[in-house]
């Protein structure tokens, strides 16, 4: 059997206000929970294709990119829960085919645009 090369980064409770793992292609997942993390854009998780769990949880994340995740084609699980959304573009997620479970509770989301 072949050995694969993964990295999990767990970040959890920190003061993190911005972020970028362009780039990071050999974590597989992404625990960001507790920090004070605003915005994702296209390019803080470009080119990181073996991603597949991601948790942005208990942020203060206002705003998301349309493309933020798509290069995150493995994504198998985003936890979104008590952040600020308010709005949200209906295609955000529309490159994530292996998506199981997007958590976007206690949020304050008005607005899922087309």
């Amino acid at each position: 059997l072949g050995h694969t090369n993964s990295l999990t980064i767990s970040l959890i409770n920190n003061k993190l206000k911005y972020i970028m793992f362009k780039g990071a292609n050999l974590i597989d997942r992404i625990y960001l929970s507790q920090n004070q993390i605003e915005n994702i854009t296209n390019e803080t998780f470009q080119a990181c294709y073996r991603i597949s769990n991601l948790d942005l949880s208990k942020n203060r994340i206002k705003f998301i990119e349309q493309n933020a995740f798509d290069d995150l084609n493995k994504l198998d699980e985003i936890n979104l829960i008590y952040n600020f959304l308010i709005n949200l573009d209906n295609f955000a997620f529309s490159k994530q085919t292996l998506l199981t479970k997007l958590s976007l509770s206690h949020n304050i989301l008005e607005i899922l645009k087309n």
